[in-house]
């Protein structure tokens, strides 16, 4: 059976999904969007880099619409700021350039892993 295009009802449906989570929890938009566009899409190797590329991306806008909500509702603590936003830059580099580097069954698993560590981290905290 011919899988059929998703529609683009399905593709607004999970952006608004995405931000509303992003916005609610503050976090966690960029991995409903990653997974919903796993399962929307065809499954083959540009395409699975492509939608970690595009969700790095649109997973910045959702951050920067939440930051701003937030920011003015209350005063962000900045204070920490500098000691992780330049190694997370430095790191964000690193991990955009070994995204071409390692096979994407590798990178699938390795996602999936990071979410279960931090779900059970979250649940035991």
């Amino acid at each position: 059976m011919k899988r059929s295009h998703p529609s683009t009802l399905s593709y607004l449906l999970l952006g608004a999904s995405a931000g509303f989570i992003n916005g609610f929890l503050g976090t966690g938009g960029g991995i409903l969007l990653l997974f919903g566009s796993y399962f929307l899409s065809r499954r083959d190797e540009q395409n699975t880099r492509d939608l970690l590329a595009s969700t790095a991306l649109v997973t910045l806008a959702l951050s920067a619409v939440s930051a701003v909500i937030y920011a003015l509702r209350e005063p962000i603590v900045t204070d920490r700021l500098p000691s992780y936003l330049i190694p997370a830059a430095i790191g964000g580099a690193l991990g955009a350039w070994l995204l071409d580097r390692l096979p994407t069954s590798f990178l699938e698993k390795l996602f999936a892993l990071l979410v279960i560590v931090a779900g059970g981290l979250m649940l035991l905290r």
